[in-house]
């Protein structure tokens, strides 16, 4: 058995439970108990104790615990709880679940008080009233039902993306009922339009769109038809709406129109959205049928077709639109042969490339185009591949000059490669970008992909990279170039070269640095021989100053020598002088 309080379990209006409570005295079967404070039964009647299977003598002095399972003697004790606390008689609803069926019980519970008014206990009473409740239920569900068919009826109408209405057939098309959307839409309150009360639903039809749709009404009605019609009009902050109507007129028994019921919806956006569309197509017409390339959609189901094409095709290939409208292997058919297993692979195979493709075209004058083609896929809502769009553009003359830049390149790739000097470009983070065979010879490296967007410490020494990178940062930040440097390089297999490098910086189209070209001699053999020389010119120097030390010992020598054979000489001829001198003298002498 499951009690519970009136208040809280049905939920029912309180009209319901007073009906409940003026049932009492009881109809049926009636219990009635009385515990202590503590919760213990005094007494019961023979009623009470069949009800939980004892003698009316052994139930004194149990408690509910010893009667019910633990839940319901759980409730029960919180509910004599509430009579003792609140000293008032409480009423309570039961539930009993039987096998086959269920009861329904109203409890009665007094608070038991002793002559000095003190509260000793409680006592109770229970009467079935399955009957009355059964009653009541079913006027409760019906009733419910009611309230939820208006409620499930209101979140229809709400929830319609526009309003309903129920007017008169008169000229005013007086409203006597709108649903709360109409005052979202119009911005009017639906209190100020109902019965005309500050103006009239024809007063929100735009004046141009009145007439017309009076007379379209009136047709429709008298014809016992729905009417459906677009048309404007104006809201209270005087925006100019689009809306769209669908009613019927609703008769009497005698065939007379009554009233009209209708619903009206919103449908601006929707209006501008195919205003967009249409200019949208107006735009993408007036593009397209003035585009210089051929623009087409090509359909796949049910069977391969041309849908659209403009008119560039006749420009370019010689065939009008309504040619390949009618016949789009026209163009299929003016492939050269060597491309037609390429595009049999497309159509066929539907393997769409994801890349722009080209292919010739013969033009219906007879000479031969390079046409080149981008294609994108169609799918509908399984995913299912249903036709292909595409743009197909002359690059002839475009394809005659890539040809050409492309020989230029293999030409130029042919005399740098037989450049015997070292060639390269780095870019401004010093990368090489580009190396001829020579380089790639001291680079040892077989393919552009071994070296492309490598630093020089990839391929030498920490120490030799870095002063490398030294010299690339001074050219790229003087944006001058350094000629004729003498490098030493070792490469990372300890191969040494000697290269008289010149280094330049370089600049994109746009005239910003990009980077710089570098181009080496190897003077490694000259460096060697200039070693060699330069090893003889200095033994012989040594030997020249041996001799020419030598030669100055020998010349101090002879002047020595000759120091003391010139002085020998001068004291001969004084000698000599003297001599005459005194023969001179004797001659005089003898004389006289």
């Amino acid at each position: 058995m499951k009690r519970g309080r009136e208040e809280d379990k049905d939920g029912h209006p309180e009209s319901y439970q007073n009906k409940i409570k003026q049932t009492h005295p009881p109809f049926g079967i009636q219990l009635v108990w009385q515990k202590d404070i503590s919760g213990r039964y005094i007494w019961c009647n023979d009623v009470f104790a069949h009800s939980v299977g004892k003698d009316v003598s052994e139930i004194p002095g149990l408690t509910d615990s010893d009667l019910y399972p633990n839940n319901i003697a759980e409730q029960y004790k919180n509910e004599d709880q509430q009579v003792i606390e609140s000293g008032c008689e409480l009423s309570f609803r039961e539930e009993c679940n039987q096998e086959h069926s269920k009861t329904y019980w109203q409890t009665h519970k007094f608070p038991v008080r002793d002559n000095q008014g003190t509260i000793t206990g409680t006592f109770g009473e229970s009467v079935e009233v399955t009957e009355i409740m059964n009653d009541i239920v079913k006027r409760i569900e019906a009733e419910t039902q009611v309230i939820e068919y208006k409620k499930q009826l209101n979140r229809i109408v709400n929830n319609l993306p526009g309003f309903v209405y129920h007017c008169l057939n008169d000229r005013n098309w007086t409203m006597l009922f709108l649903s709360h959307r109409f005052t979202e839409i119009t911005g009017y309150e639906t209190e100020e339009v109902l019965n005309n009360k500050i103006c009239t639903f024809n007063d929100l039809i735009h004046p141009d769109d009145r007439e017309l749709l009076f007379s379209i009404w009136e047709k429709s009605l008298r014809n016992n038809c729905e009417f459906e019609e677009e048309y404007r009009i104006i809201t209270k902050s005087d925006q100019v709406k689009w809306v769209w109507e669908r009613g019927k007129g609703i008769r009497n028994e005698a065939g007379e129109l009554l009233y009209i019921d209708g619903i009206i919806m919103d449908i601006t956006q929707k209006k501008e959205a195919i205003e967009k569309q249409k200019e949208f197509q107006n735009r993408f017409k007036r593009i397209t049928e003035n585009a210089d390339d051929i623009i087409f959609r090509f359909e796949l189901y049910p069977k391969p077709h041309l849908t659209y094409i403009n008119p560039a095709v006749e420009r370019l290939t010689g065939f009008t639109v309504e040619e390949c409208l009618a016949n789009y292997n026209i163009i299929f058919s003016n492939l050269h042969k060597d491309e037609r297993p390429f595009m049999q692979k497309i159509t066929e195979q539907l393997d769409l490339p994801n890349k722009p493709f080209a292919l010739r075209w013969q033009h219906k004058k007879g000479n031969w185009l390079w046409m080149e083609t981008k294609v994108a896929p169609i799918f509908d809502q399984d995913n299912k591949l249903i036709a292909v769009e595409g743009i197909t553009r002359d690059i002839t003359e475009k394809k005659i000059i890539n040809d050409q830049i492309a020989s230029e390149r293999i030409l130029l790739r042919t005399i740098i490669d037989a450049v015997p000097d070292t060639l390269y470009v780095k870019d401004i983070e010093g990368r090489k970008i580009l190396a001829n065979k020579a380089e790639m010879k001291i680079l040892n490296v077989n393919s552009i992909e071994e070296y492309y967007g490598k630093p020089d410490t990839e391929f030498y020494s920490k120490d030799a990279g870095e002063k490398y990178w030294a010299d690339d940062q001074e050219v790229l930040k003087n944006r001058k170039p350094k000629l004729n440097i003498e490098e030493k390089v070792i490469d990372k297999y300890g191969n040494t070269y000697w290269l008289l490098t010149s280094k330049v910086p370089f600049y994109d189209k746009d005239g910003n640095l990009a980077g710089i070209v570098g181009i080496g001699r190897d003077f490694s053999v000259r460096k060697s021989l200039q070693d060699e020389l330069d090893k003889y010119r200095n033994h012989l120097e040594e030997l020249v100053k041996e001799r020419t030390a030598e030669l100055e010992e020998k010349n101090k020598e002879l002047q020595r020598l000759n120091d003391l054979f010139v002085g020998r000489e001068f004291r001969i001829k004084d000698l000599k002088d003297k001599i005459k001198e005194l023969q001179s003298e004797l001659g005089r002498n003898k004389i006289s």
